[in-house]
């Protein structure tokens, strides 16, 4: 005896799909004055950071296109002495982003091995799984204030940068 399925139903004609009802004038105009309004203030808005921009490149094109801002030393410069230039500072960038490329590269695989093949169900692969979902999840600023509250207002550590109370860090 044949099973009943599929081709043994008869789906009847095809469903047409739903179609919106034509929308009335009302709600036409007043989406397009919605429109209108919109594109007014981005309009608005656009013209004053154009115009900031477009200053900026114009003043600055020269200082950079100069090739002492690249090579020059900023050493010994003050807010009040023009002059100095970006070449340390690109070196620093660099050099920076090779010391933490080092230390983190090596220090996240092994995490992530250990997490794949050993501790993925263990108390601490759970607390590394936490740790890692917390620390990708919160924005760097927010880390950075929180640490800072921390260890500065609350423990009274010195400031990164401020002369401190101790002999041995200054």
């Amino acid at each position: 005896m044949p099973q009943a399925g599929a081709d043994d139903i008869d789906a009847g004609p095809p469903v047409k799909a739903r179609t919106f009802a034509a929308v009335s004038l009302r709600r036409r105009v007043a989406d397009n004055i919605a429109t209108a309004l919109v594109t007014l203030s981005m309009t608005i808005a656009l013209v004053p950071l154009l115009w900031v921009l477009c200053s900026v490149a114009v003043k600055g094109f020269h200082a950079i296109t100069s090739s002492v801002w690249w090579t020059h030393s900023q050493a010994g410069l003050t807010a009040f002495v023009t002059g100095g230039g970006a070449y340390h500072a690109i070196i620093g960038t660099i050099l920076q982003g090779l010391a933490c490329a080092v230390i983190s590269i090596p220090v996240g695989v092994f995490v992530a091995v250990y997490l794949v093949e050993y501790g993925g169900g263990s108390r601490l692969g759970k607390l590394t799984t936490f740790t890692v979902d917390i620390l990708t999840g919160v924005p760097s600023i927010v880390a950075a204030l929180f640490i800072y509250t921390l260890f500065v207002v609350t423990f009274g550590f010195p400031a990164p940068g401020l002369r401190c109370r101790w002999h041995w860090c200054c």
